[in-house]
């Protein structure tokens, strides 16, 4: 599980907010968008690639609702 998070850590590296979707391996950004309806879309408009969709939380959490 470890090196699954390192690898996903690379992955997203330089990415601050946001959702993204990565490969299986989380070797791969597949996509990223602000917001999960503006990632849904544009997974769609890659013809539907498979991966893991993850949400990337703000460095500042002060604004964060949930």
């Amino acid at each position: 599980m470890k090196n699954n998070q390192k690898s996903l850590d690379k992955t997203i590296k330089g990415i601050t907010s946001g959702w993204v979707l990565v490969s299986k391996d989380n070797k791969r950004l597949l996509a990223h968008a602000k917001t999960l309806k503006q990632l849904i879309r544009n997974v769609e408009l890659k013809g539907n690639p498979e991966g893991s969709i993850s949400i990337v939380p703000p460095a500042n959490f002060s604004s964060y609702v949930g």
